[in-house]
Formats: C-alpha cells, sequence, structure tokens
C-alpha cells in the first residue's frame, strides 16, 4: 500500500522508487501483487510515467483513508501519554515561514517536545493540491476564492500596508494610497501572487503608474529592501511582523479597498479529521494569527 501511494503522489514508478530509495523493480512486483488481487490494472502506462484507472481511483480512496484513520488512531493514542511523541506536515507559503510558523513551533516546542515537524514551503496553487491530496496535515495559504476538496479551518483578513523604516519620510502621515507612492522606491512580490494582484489591481483603479524598484518572490529579499533608507514594501504586515513589533519597521494603511480583497487560511482537506498533535498545534495557530501586528 505504501508503495502504490508513493506511485501516485510522484506520478511513475522510477519516481516512486527513487523517493524510497528502493528498486523500480520491488515497487513493480507490489503493483502487480496488488492488480492480481483486485483482478483489474489499478494504473494506465504512458510515455510520462502511470495515472490511476477508475478502479485505481477507488484503492486509491481505500488506501488514503485507512492511512488517514491509522494516523488519527496513533495520534489519539499519542494523546493519551501527554503527546509525547507526534508528527506535523504542512505545507505552507514562504510569508508564513518567516516568522509566524517558527514562534508558534517554539511554543509548541515548548510544551510538546515530543513532537517533530515538517514544513514544506510552497505556493499558494501547490498548497491547496497537496491539502486537497491528503499530502499534508493541513496547508496556509493566501486565497480570494474558494477550493473543492479543501475546508478553511480558519481565516484572517489580509490587508496590504506599505512598510518602511521609521525616519521615513512617509512615517509621519497615517494614511497613505499607492499614489503617494510613486517617487519613492518600491518593492513588490512577483507575478502571478496573489498580493502582486491586488496592488495592480489598485493602482490600475486609481490610474497610478508604478515601476517597482524590486520585484522578486522572496519574503527575505523584501524585508531586506523594506530596512533600506527611503524603500517602501507594500505586502501584509504579517510577513514582517517581528521587525514590526521590535520597531525596525512600521507599516502604514494605504486607503485602496482593492488591497484588502485577500485572506490567509488554514486549510485541511475536506473529510479528514487531523490529528490530536496537528489539532493542537492550530488553535495555537490561530491564537497567534489573531495577534496585532504593531
Amino acid at each position: 500500500m505504501r508503495y502504490f501511494l508513493a506511485v501516485v503522489q510522484h506520478g511513475s514508478i522510477r519516481a516512486a522508487a527513487e523517493a524510497l530509495l528502493i528498486n523500480q523493480s520491488a515497487i513493480s512486483r507490489q503493483i502487480q501483487s496488488l492488480e492480481e488481487e483486485y483482478e483489474t490494472p489499478l494504473f494506465e502506462r504512458h510515455a510520462r510515467g502511470v495515472r490511476l484507472t477508475p478502479a485505481g481511483e477507488l484503492v486509491f480512496g481505500a488506501i488514503r483513508e485507512i492511512g488517514f484513520t491509522s494516523d488519527r488512531a496513533r495520534s489519539e493514542i499519542n494523546a493519551l501519554q501527554g503527546l509525547k511523541r507526534g508528527h506535523i506536515k504542512m505545507h505552507v507559503i514562504e510569508s508564513m515561514i518567516q516568522h509566524v510558523i517558527p514562534s508558534v513551533i517554539e511554543k509548541f516546542h515548548d510544551q510538546f517536545p515530543g513532537v517533530n515537524f515538517e514544513v514544506i514551503m510552497t505556493g499558494s496553487d501547490a498548497v491547496v493540491t497537496a491539502v486537497r491530496n491528503g499530502e499534508c496535515d493541513f496547508g496556509i495559504t493566501l486565497c480570494n476564492h474558494s477550493h473543492p476538496g479543501v475546508t478553511a479551518m480558519f481565516s484572517i483578513d489580509c490587508r496590504l500596508t506599505a512598510i518602511m523604516r521609521p525616519d521615513h519620510p512617509l512615517a509621519s502621515q497615517r494614511n497613505l494610497s499607492v499614489g503617494n507612492l510613486v517617487t519613492w522606491p518600491v518593492g513588490v512580490a512577483t507575478r502571478p501572487t496573489g498580493t502582486r494582484q491586488f496592488f495592480d489591481d489598485a493602482c490600475r483603479t486609481r490610474g497610478v503608474d508604478i515601476i517597482p524598484k524590486i520585484e522578486t518572490n522572496s519574503v527575505e529579499l523584501l524585508h531586506q529592501f523594506a530596512l533600506m533608507e527611503e524603500a517602501v514594501v507594500v505586502t501584509s504586515d504579517l510577513m514582517f511582523a517581528a521587525s514590526i513589533r521590535s520597531g525596525k519597521l512600521l507599516k502604514r494603511p494605504l486607503a485602496e479597498t482593492e488591497l484588502n480583497n485577500g485572506r490567509f487560511e488554514v486549510l485541511v482537506m475536506t473529510g479528514r479529521k487531523p490529528t490530536v498533535a496537528a489539532e493542537r498545534f492550530l488553535m495555537m495557530l490561530g491564537r497567534e494569527l489573531e495577534r496585532p501586528v504593531g
């Protein structure tokens, strides 16, 4: 069953063998054994790998459900023992990794040192796909619409703000608009991220033409840019929460309603009950996300 799931996840027997560090022939024998047991092909072979047959889809759903139930039972046994052991896997966008996730993991570790974590950084669409396919306990992404197969456990509004040093000339103004940023070096995320889409929509609506000084998909690079003299970064304040709380940076609200169209969502697979460890971590994460920034 483990080999079968690996082939589904990686899309080919070769890729599954590389991931599991075993010979392809060993996986092929196990797949053949399953197909003989069910008396029907479970995969269609093609040039780029394999895809599930309708019968394979049914087997995949059943095996995956067995795995979820086993994980849940194991987690409940661990909970009876005070969560001495456990494993939490999450797929998250980079902005959550920079400041939010590390602080929550640190607090959780203080209470449950036997629980370990696997954190995969990826894009918003890939987070949704991983959650829908049951590849992780939960995912965190920036959304502005719902997705089939996943459920939002909770969400918070994503409000884009202008972030700069406290000595920036614009820091004295309590409310800004995108028009105020035209003469300053601006940093934004690259397309097609949600935050960049919101920024472009706001500029287009107001007839403002801003050529960013820097466009990047790296949150850390945007963070370093915001620390430069006269620079302004337009993004969610959550991304630089630690620096804002410490006073290294400050945020100023932007007037455009287009900059408030997104939300950070914590997603789980529809119908899948999280493990006890994941549930407790998500409760702690929810409290952290509700903390005001600056």
